[in-house]
């Protein structure tokens, strides 16, 4: 019995296809297998060029160091330093430190006679461009150069920090530190860190109350002079009295709760505006809900609204559990605000 032409036909597609996949894996794994050395080759040029030369510029040899147990986020190997004396000029290791868009991988150099940080260079981060992304510019880093690992690494106090990316800040200066010193403990070297209560004041406000950590977001929205008070909340002070008043939420997305702060106005139960504060779901998709053009259909919304993707908040295409998540974020928190809040 003859086999019908559609079928034949049907059945050369699938073989023609399938060879056509079995090639084209091959390639892609023979051309991966050519192109790894030299991606490799090019990472490791970097690390030794704008970390090793970067942080040792009189380095003229070293020696990879044997350790029994690295901290966490320091990486293999790790290197002491010589110049062309012969003398030590310090360790130097790469480690990462999550930030705000992702891991922040950097290149550290610390001197264990004097306990402090030669220099750091950052590598590669995925921060937010134009604000996190400032951490790889000198006159960011240079403020760690020769910096002591007694000192706390606070923010507003022995390090400043970028305005409206503290997280990307904070992740370099606790990142860098952190690993150095427990590095330099496992070499034998302890190092006692300043207490909290010295510089406590540094890092106050007006009247000294301690600022939250997205004061600088707030100051975006609604200007430098704004002055922070104690609450169950956040409250924004103007010369008028009562500005909004601020409060953060956190929600389920894809991968990780997405956190945010809304800010919030009482008296007219709206919104002044949003930020995304974290959230580690898909890049390119899921990390689209931190767009400054998304988040401004938030600004003027009434919190009585539903806050449902593709009711009352514009969708992101392949992200709508991100999306709903953050607009749920924010509605948590808008409503946490009216609770303490509520208009007369």
């Amino acid at each position: 019995m003859s086999v019908p032409q559609a079928k034949t036909s049907s059945m050369r597609l699938i073989v023609t296809l399938a060879i056509t996949c079995l090639v084209s894996g091959a390639v892609l794994a023979a051309v991966y297998g050519w192109m790894n050395p030299m991606i490799e080759a090019r990472r490791l040029e970097r690390v030794m060029s704008v970390g090793l030369q970067g942080i040792f510029p009189d380095a003229n040899s070293f020696k990879e160091l044997t350790l029994d147990e690295l901290p966490a986020g320091v990486e293999e190997p790790v290197y002491e330093v010589f110049d062309a004396a012969g003398k030590t000029l310090g360790i130097y290791f790469t480690g990462s430190s999550n930030g705000y868009g992702g891991p922040i991988r950097m290149a550290v150099g610390v001197h264990p006679e004097t306990a402090s940080l030669v220099a750091v260079r950052v590598l590669e981060q995925s921060e937010t461009p134009g604000l996190g992304d400032k951490i790889t510019q000198d006159d960011f880093l240079k403020q760690l150069a020769g910096k002591p690992l007694s000192d706390p690494f606070r923010i507003g106090d022995d390090v400043q920090g970028i305005t409206a990316a503290t997280v990307s800040s904070r992740a370099v200066f606790n990142g860098a530190s952190g690993m150095a010193r427990e590095l330099l403990g496992v070499l034998g070297v302890e190092v006692e860190v300043a207490a909290v209560e010295e510089t406590e004041q540094a890092e106050q406000g007006a009247g000294g109350v301690a600022e939250p950590e997205f004061a600088a977001a707030v100051r975006k929205k609604l200007g430098e002079d704004v002055a922070f008070e104690p609450a169950d909340l956040w409250e924004i002070h103007g010369e008028d009295g009562l500005v909004a008043v601020a409060a953060v939420g956190s929600k389920q997305g894809y991968a990780a709760p997405i956190k945010v702060l809304a800010i919030v106005d009482p008296a007219s139960r709206t919104l002044v505006g949003v930020e995304v504060l974290e959230v580690k779901d898909t890049p390119g998709l899921g990390t689209r809900v931190q767009e400054a053009g998304w988040l401004a259909q938030f600004e003027g919304k009434p919190v009585d609204d539903a806050f449902k993707v593709g009711q009352d908040v514009d969708g992101i295409t392949m992200a709508t559990i991100s999306a709903q998540a953050t607009a749920d974020a924010v509605k948590q928190a808008a409503e946490t605000v009216l609770q303490l809040y509520a208009a007369d």
